[in-house]
């Protein structure tokens, strides 16, 4: 999905970026949260490089990672890489989701891009209200099954 009309939104208070410390529970957290060999997931030096640079943004609750959004900044567009909530609370997410766009209106960022599956309906929908639109772009999965 593609859009050139992020949501002009202000961080809530509760903005959090994750720290070098943090490194080791996101990338748990990450593997948990997406399918490992579909979602093309950051290695640690990769997430690290994400967190030097304040690509990512976490929901804590008593100091413990409960959500995260990890994204790519390209000039003036936005790679939307990766969010989670893993507290079961949907506002999570969408603080979650808020402080993204909020972090993005700051830096004058308009313009992004992200992966998601198009059967979820419920997430494609989301995003389809904060102005995103499928671009028409397919990935296609190949697996081989290996004989015993």
């Amino acid at each position: 999905m593609e859009t050139y009309q992020l949501p002009r939104q202000l961080p809530n208070p509760a903005l959090d970026y994750a720290v070098a410390s943090d490194a080791d529970q996101l990338h748990e957290d990450l593997f948990r949260a997406f399918n490992k060999y579909t979602d093309h997931l950051p290695t640690k030096s990769r997430l690290l490089e994400y967190i030097k640079n304040q690509q990512v943004i976490v929901k804590r609750q008593s100091g413990k990672i409960v959500g995260a959004v990890c994204f790519k900044l390209h000039g003036l567009k936005v790679n939307y890489n990766y969010i989670y909530s893993l507290s079961g609370d949907g506002l999570d997410f969408l603080q979650l989701q808020n402080n993204f766009y909020g972090v993005m209106n700051e830096r004058g960022i308009r313009a992004g891009f992200l992966w998601t599956n198009q059967a979820n309906y419920r997430l494609a929908a989301l995003y389809r209200a904060a102005g995103w639109r499928f671009d028409g772009l397919r990935d296609y999965f190949y697996f081989r099954a290996l004989r015993p």
